[in-house]
């Protein structure tokens, strides 16, 4: 461990006043340099998320985020409940003589993320997890500032234009930028209310639901942004096919997923938040957003360990195969 990182592990613990010593528990992603460690205090576990590169942008960022989850949890969604300082900062900044250095800490949950279950038997998890991004957008048209909806001109309001930013400057091929350019101008085209739009959590994947006695919580806000909330289903539907074609065993299911997790998440959605079905026609583009900012995160990765799977992807973005066998509304009427 830098020796940074081993004085702002004890930095966290004196400023919450955990229990020490603070351990290890996980890296960030490659991307970037923050890590997570655990700690205790009167018997409750915390994690405490570490960065000793961080920006001004970066701070105004999360600082957003975590305002965005403690709003949740004081709502009664089950998602991470960040955990103010002494001072009751969500987020405490502080200098070491090797640099700046931010962190911010939440009650860790216990549970598990699912497992490689076959799609047949996660009717009950697909359900649930729709009811929890459901009742999230509902949620959001209440946030605070969510009136104000487009401030992309201010740099310290979060909005999806600096993620779309992110991954232009991220990707390599020409094509593949002259695309991610005209997905922000499709995207931009789309009308912007109260009801579509607004805080969104952007990364609600199966491996950031955590399995409880008391359901499912969410976790990982660290993308969280103001974008349509058909994004967030976007996001849903690329990583559960994904998921079940890259990362499992079942992947004979994978032609059978519209039945088996698309309908049950889309109607139970829908029953909890009524987003108007034209939102759904326009879900390819969404979807087609996620696949390049997921190809962009890890096209280095694909050029040395899967080339020929890196060169399909690529294909598939380019010529924008559709990602769906039918549309959602045909899908519904089944």
């Amino acid at each position: 461990m830098p020796d940074i990182y081993s004085r702002a592990v004890q930095y966290a613990a004196d400023i919450f006043g955990f229990d020490q010593p603070g351990k290890f528990f996980a890296k960030c992603h490659t991307h970037s340099a923050a890590s997570i460690y655990l700690y205790t205090k009167a018997d409750t576990e915390y994690l405490c998320k570490i960065d000793c590169s961080p920006t001004a942008r970066s701070y105004s960022a999360m600082l957003q985020r975590f305002e965005f989850a403690e709003y949740l949890h004081q709502k009664g969604i089950h998602v991470l409940s960040p955990l103010r300082s002494p001072q009751g900062k969500i987020i405490e900044c502080f200098h070491l003589d090797e640099g700046d250095c931010m962190l911010y800490a939440w009650t860790k949950i216990p549970g598990q993320v699912l497992s490689d279950i076959d799609p047949m038997d996660l009717r009950d998890f697909y359900q649930d997890w729709a009811k929890l991004l459901a009742d999230i957008h509902r949620l959001t048209k209440e946030y605070p500032n969510t009136a104000t909806l487009k401030q992309d001109h201010n740099p310290d309001y979060l909005y999806w234009h600096q993620e779309w930013e992110d991954v232009y400057n991220a990707l390599r091929e020409p094509q593949m930028r002259n695309l991610w350019q005209d997905i922000k101008e499709e995207l931009d085209l789309f009308p912007i209310s109260i009801d579509n739009f607004g805080m969104i959590h952007n990364d609600v994947h199966s491996q950031n639901l955590l399995i409880t006695d008391s359901g499912l919580h969410l976790i990982d806000f660290d993308r969280s942004t103001r974008h349509f909330f058909v994004q967030d289903i976007a996001n849903a539907i690329y990583s559960e096919y994904s998921r079940i074609a890259y990362h499992s065993n079942h992947k004979s299911r994978l032609p059978m997923l519209d039945k088996l997790f698309l309908q049950p998440f889309i109607s139970t959605y829908l029953e909890h938040y009524p987003l108007e079905n034209h939102e759904f026609d326009r879900i390819e583009s969404f979807i087609l957003y996620r696949r390049i900012l997921m190809y962009s995160i890890f096209q280095e990765e694909l050029e040395s360990q899967s080339p020929k799977i890196k060169k399909k992807l690529a294909q598939d973005i380019i010529h924008r195969t559709p990602f769906l066998q039918r549309s959602i509304n045909d899908l519904l009427e089944l």
